[in-house]
């Protein structure tokens, strides 16, 4: 990362705004930490969804319970993943070939 220099007056923070990737892609910091900020998003959903299949199978009284509860789940995961991929070609410009 190349960091701009600071004056004495100017906080590190300040200058962060300012900092560019010298590689890979020679992009503003902003772009990446979007990005970082999107997966967290993606990554407390999904953990979201698995701590509330565990508390439906804590509450299961029988193994067609446990069955439903796991399709419903099962569901849950596929269709996060296909939110997750048409999000993604929207937000690269190109909508997925069918």
């Amino acid at each position: 990362m190349v960091y701009p220099r600071t004056t004495a007056g100017e906080p590190f923070t300040a200058a962060m705004d300012k900092a560019r990737l010298a590689y890979p892609f020679d992009a503003p910091f902003d772009v990446y930490a979007g990005f970082a900020r999107r997966a967290l998003d993606v990554v407390a959903d999904g953990l979201q969804a698995q701590a509330d299949y565990v508390r439906s199978l804590a509450a299961c009284k029988n193994p067609a319970d446990v069955l439903t509860c796991s399709n419903a789940y099962a569901c849950h995961v596929l269709e996060a993943c296909f939110e997750a991929g048409q999000k993604a070609a929207s937000l690269s410009g190109k909508p997925p070939q069918a």
